[in-house]
């Protein structure tokens, strides 16, 4: 069990900014899953988190790599909007 499924059991809140951190993380380790499964919850949190630009590349390049990308991508300076 991975450390962060720990905290959520234990009813840990995470806040967006932390969902952000960890998509970044992951997609820097190239763990797609885990990464989007971490977009997936950010989303659901809150769907106009502002994500900094340069994490929004590093989610969007690793989906691009691992051929996830078979919808649309919307990038603003507000928000992402991935749809795969």
């Amino acid at each position: 069990m991975f450390w962060f499924q720990e905290l959520e059991a234990d009813n840990f809140v995470f806040t967006s900014g932390m969902y952000a951190l960890l998509a970044e993380v992951y997609a820097h380790h190239d763990k797609t899953e885990e990464m989007w499964d971490t977009v997936k919850k950010l989303q659901e949190k809150e769907p106009d988190f502002p994500v900094d630009s340069m994490k929004m590349i590093k989610i969007v390049a690793l989906l691009i790599k691992n051929n996830r990308v078979q919808g649309k991508i919307s990038l603003s300076s507000s928000s992402m909007a991935l749809q795969l």
